[in-house]
């Protein structure tokens, strides 16, 4: 009886490899055919572009600040790994979301001074896509200060870009008990507004608003958090667009089932992510055109300050 219990286990776990990056169309994995046909050309190919912008000269900058208390300005030509970690594959699920990328090194890049972020339509495993997911977990987190980095972002239905902060330890229990910060995030198909969100309690409690910029999310723009005791607070290039008081509306649930309350869970280490994901719940499951990849997000720089520099 052994054999087919193996058999039966070797299937379950192909068809759930399968469905990790599955789509909601009914044509393969990613809800895209593979590969992709011009549908004006039944017979050639959709035309897109995989490839790296072209190099640039290395740009060294330094940045100082009486504030400042951790960094990373992407000077060089590599990632800099004593600060950084890379995420590999499509996490459980789709990373929680029901992404349909898979993430993988290659897909990240310093360049000219910038963090360089592709998501390229190509097949990796069973997943369509690919892209980069970059953390601090274990080299860099922190309680409290001002979190703030100028970005780029790419356009394009499917398309989510982010900029976030989870708990290192996560000290009330597994998500959503010990939080999320989400500093920016935005759906490529809505290209003159960008979010930010908070994730705590249990069950859930969501809190966000939504940003309208003078300029499209493909221009440069800063994004920051302000984290205090008292306040936290998003802004899109120093425009306040989210405010919440962890003292007054925070509190959580821990797994114990005991009640926790505010500040908590926005009390404890929250480390950095950023990352471009493909497809999931955040735009209702949307599937890129192919015309949009490779799709880039560039990152000039992340900075970090202590709470004194909170004005």
């Amino acid at each position: 009886m052994k054999k087919p219990i193996v058999l039966l286990l070797a299937l379950a776990m192909s068809l759930a490899c399968f469905a990790a990056c599955a789509g909601n169309g009914d044509s393969g994995s990613g809800g895209v055919e593979w590969p992709p046909k011009d549908e004006t050309d039944p017979g050639g190919d959709v035309v897109y572009d995989n490839s790296w912008p072209e190099d640039e000269p290395a740009n060294d900058v330094t940045f100082t600040d009486e504030h400042l208390v951790w960094s990373d300005e992407f000077n060089g030509s590599s990632l800099d790994t004593t600060k950084w970690s890379y995420d590999i594959g499509n996490g459980t699920d789709g990373w929680g979301n029901q992404e349909l990328q898979y993430y993988q090194e290659s897909n990240v890049r310093v360049n000219g001074g910038k963090l360089q972020i592709m998501a390229r339509y190509e097949k990796a495993g069973t997943c369509n896509y690919t892209s980069g997911k970059i953390h601090t977990r274990g080299k860099f987190s922190r309680t409290y200060g001002k979190f703030e980095a100028r970005v780029k972002l790419p356009e394009g239905t499917g398309l989510w870009p982010a900029f976030w902060m989870m708990p290192e330890d996560s000290v009330y229990g597994g998500w959503p008990r010990s939080g999320e910060i989400d500093i920016m995030e935005a759906k490529g198909r809505l290209p003159d507004q960008m979010s930010g969100a908070l994730h705590y309690g249990y069950p859930e409690m969501s809190v966000s608003n939504t940003s309208f910029l003078k300029t499209n999310i493909s221009e440069w723009h800063v994004y920051s958090l302000e984290w205090s005791p008292t306040r936290i607070t998003m802004k899109a290039d120093g425009i306040a667009y989210f405010t919440f008081n962890p003292q007054v509306q925070g509190g959580t649930v821990n797994e114990n089932g005991e009640a926790v309350p505010a500040p908590a869970p926005f009390d404890q280490d929250f480390y950095l992510i950023f990352n471009l994901a493909v497809g999931g719940k955040f735009d209702e499951h949307r599937v890129p055109d192919p015309s949009s990849f490779g799709a880039l997000m560039e990152v000039d720089y992340v900075r970090v300050y202590s709470v004194d520099a909170i004005q």
